[in-house]
């Protein structure tokens, strides 16, 4: 099968099993601008986000090969790097100066790396949740968030109506967001204890 008709899960599942560059290519052409786009939300400098994609890059090449779940490869990609740029802001953070007036925009920054945190624990308990879906909810939301499948493309594969998609894509984003909610009062009842 050629790499361009290939899933990025297939990709990586493949670049596991036969470690080539045209796998590769295929991979980095497809997570660039998803992952380069995420790390300027982070650092707000071109330059600085494509460094910082290119170490995260490294960071994938390096780890691939012991990825036990290859079909979760873009949550994965993106937990890495999500973490990599926390890493990055927290060390860069400690080695910027304030000025005496200004510390009202770091309490301005330690409420958004609160809410970063929080996301960052969400999107990590993902796949195990993701786990407790419907199969048809599971590849729903992985074609269309993951996959970056359009409504259209979804119309086609499934052989229904735009609607019927849109309301299968809310339905699944609702049993997911009510199985995150869950697991996050757990893990709240948890911390108390």
């Amino acid at each position: 099968m050629n790499t361009r008709e290939m899933t990025t899960a297939q990709l990586a599942q493949q670049f596991q099993l036969h470690p080539s560059s045209t796998c590769f290519d295929e991979i980095y052409r497809r997570v660039k601008p998803g992952i380069l786009s995420l790390c300027l939300r982070f650092v707000k400098d071109r330059s600085t986000a494509q460094d910082l994609f290119q170490d995260i890059m490294v960071k994938v090449i390096t780890h691939l090969p012991k990825l036990k779940h290859p079909e979760l490869f873009e949550l994965w990609i993106r937990r890495i790097a999500k973490n990599y740029c926390i890493d990055y802001c927290e060390q860069h953070a400690r080695k910027r100066w304030l000025p005496t007036d200004d510390y009202h925009h770091l309490e301005a920054f330690e409420t958004d790396w609160e809410q970063l945190l929080e996301k960052e624990k969400l999107l990590e308990s993902l796949p195990q949740v993701m786990a407790f879906l419907k199969p048809e909810d599971q590849q729903l939301l992985t074609q269309k968030y993951l996959n970056g499948a359009s409504v259209e493309t979804l119309q086609e594969s499934l052989s229904l109506s735009e609607s019927a998609v849109k309301m299968r894509l809310s339905r699944a984003r609702k049993r997911l967001l009510q199985l995150l909610s869950s697991q996050l009062k757990e893990a709240h009842l948890a911390k108390a204890v």
